[in-house]
């Protein structure tokens, strides 16, 4: 919402931050950018109605929680280590020429800041189902997470804005 309002601002779409926030709200709950999405996929030749149903694009054979083996706060996640993880399923490519699976992937359930057990869920894989992928997956996953024993606050997104007035802090 911040760097899009700051967008419609800076381009003169709109007079005010606050008007751009107020656009945009409108947009989202009137669903007009799902719909620019569907004209984006129509001009790339593919199926629009993945728009609004996205149980039609390729699904996985398999979820897989990854369940922690530590407890604490969750105080980073090596974002190198979790996109190798999902390589290893088959969302990326080792050579140009290696096909990708596009059902394959991983969705974070702890983020910076969330307190965890031991046999908390910390993601899920989305997998075709190869226990070959899914286990050095697993592992490759498990060594992205570091805990601390302290509550840890979830790090700004956005820490300052730079303007031709100078430098505004959040």
């Amino acid at each position: 919402m911040a760097l899009g309002s700051d967008m419609l601002f800076i381009s003169g779409i709109v007079p005010s931050r606050e008007e751009a926030q107020s656009r945009i709200a409108e947009n989202l709950a009137n669903q007009k950018g799902l719909n620019r999405l569907a004209d984006l996929i129509v001009a790339q030749g593919g199926d629009p109605s993945v728009a609004d149903n996205p149980d039609l694009l390729p699904q996985p054979n398999a979820k897989i929680e990854v369940k922690s083996e530590a407890c604490g706060y969750v105080s980073a996640v090596d974002a190198l280590e979790v996109g190798l993880a999902s390589k290893i399923l088959g969302a990326g490519r080792r050579t140009k020429d290696d096909a990708i699976d596009y059902s394959a992937g991983i969705y974070l359930k702890k983020k910076i800041g969330d307190k965890v057990k031991v046999g908390d869920p910390l993601a899920v894989l989305y997998s075709d189902g190869d226990e070959e992928k899914i286990g050095p997956a697993r592992e490759k996953l498990l060594t992205a997470y570091f805990f601390n024993p302290n509550k840890i606050n979830p790090p700004k997104l956005i820490h300052a804005r730079v303007t031709r007035d100078g430098v505004e802090k959040f």
